[in-house]
């Protein structure tokens, strides 16, 4: 378990690295005024990482009986000053963690709909379980069976393409005598 809160503090801190180094670019004279917009969005979203990967080490923690709240708190602290550093950059508040994630809260399903799937219907689905069962006897007299239900098609045209070829054959063969 240790391993696993270990490997959350490494990303917690890639991301604190990714933040330090775009912090500083925002004072930057060089870039323009839309790519100091999305630099924003950038941090706050990688601000939003943070928090989702603290979120993930308490939810751990709590079924592990190992003291992770010290880390927590130190994790907090150090998003709430990137989110000042970053007000204080930008001269406005700040929506990076602005929408709490209740651990309640669940992701509702009442109101989709599907649409479409490519004319894929459910009978479909059923009709090859259906093939699937009715030929569940693989012996060579059902495996020609299978083969001649589900090209029955193919197979009458093939037998009257080869009666027709019998028929002028024989016919060729009456004339030429």
């Amino acid at each position: 378990m240790q391993q696993l809160f270990s490997h959350y503090e490494q990303d917690f801190n890639q991301v604190c690295e990714k933040i330090k180094t775009s912090l500083p670019r925002y004072r930057d004279e060089s870039i323009s005024h839309d790519e100091r917009i999305l630099l924003i969005e950038e941090i706050e979203n990688d601000l939003e990482e943070a928090k989702a990967i603290i979120q993930q080490l308490e939810f751990s923690s709590q079924n592990s009986g190992i003291n992770v709240k010290p880390k927590i708190t130190s994790f907090n602290n150090a998003i709430r000053e990137f989110i000042k550093e970053l007000e204080s950059l930008t001269g406005q508040e700040s929506n990076a963690g602005k929408k709490k994630v209740e651990p309640d809260e669940k992701i509702q399903f009442d109101n989709i709909t599907i649409n479409n799937l490519d004319h894929y219907t459910v009978e479909e689905d059923l009709n090859d379980l259906r093939e699937i069962m009715e030929y569940e006897d693989d012996t060579e007299h059902a495996s020609f069976t299978r083969f001649l239900k589900k090209n029955k098609i193919k197979v009458a045209i093939s037998f009257g393409i080869a009666i027709l070829i019998t028929i002028i054959i024989i016919v060729l063969l009456k004339v030429n005598q």
